[in-house]
């Protein structure tokens, strides 16, 4: 289990106009993309990194990630950036 950082989802989440909109795939990777991210909400965009974190137990395949990454950024939950040549 890691450990130091403590992650908290309030309960406004749930009132969310955005967030409800989301399926049970697209709210699981959404909340646990908090729980891989750094303290400034940084993360490595690769879907197959992002699966093999978030989804391991499940034959989901990174093209699936992908969409559902591509989903969120639609809605305007997450955003994509790059650097050095990273995403």
């Amino acid at each position: 289990m890691a450990g130091g950082r403590a992650r908290t989802i309030k309960p406004g989440i749930l009132e969310d106009e955005k967030t409800a909109l989301l399926d049970d795939r697209e709210w699981r990777v959404f909340v646990s993309l908090w729980l891989i991210a750094d303290d400034y909400g940084n993360l490595r965009g690769d879907p197959g990194l992002i699966r093999a974190q978030i989804l391991w137990a499940q034959s989901v395949t990174s093209e699936v990630v992908g969409a559902v990454i591509d989903r969120l950024v639609e809605l305007g939950l997450v955003a994509r950036y790059v650097v050095r040549g990273q995403s």
